[in-house]
C-alpha cells in the first residue's frame, strides 16, 4: 500500500468500524474491531481496542 490514506473510524458501545480510503476515495480496506466508546466503557477497554486497530494497520 502506497499513501497517503484518509482513515475514518466510527466507533460505538458495542463495535467500530474502520475504512481506510486513498485521496480520490477509493475503497482500501475496512475492518470491525470491539467497542470503542469513551464514555460506555473503562479506559482500558477503550486502550485494547486501540491497540486491536493498531494492529490491523
Amino acid at each position: 500500500m502506497n499513501g497517503p490514506f484518509v482513515i475514518g473510524m466510527d466507533g460505538g458501545g458495542t463495535s467500530t468500524t474502520v475504512m481506510i480510503a486513498g485521496l480520490h476515495g477509493d475503497l482500501v480496506k475496512k475492518f470491525r474491531l470491539g467497542p470503542l466508546n469513551i464514555n460506555g466503557q473503562s479506559r482500558e477497554a477503550a486502550e485494547h481496542t486501540l491497540t486491536d486497530l493498531k494492529r490491523e494497520l
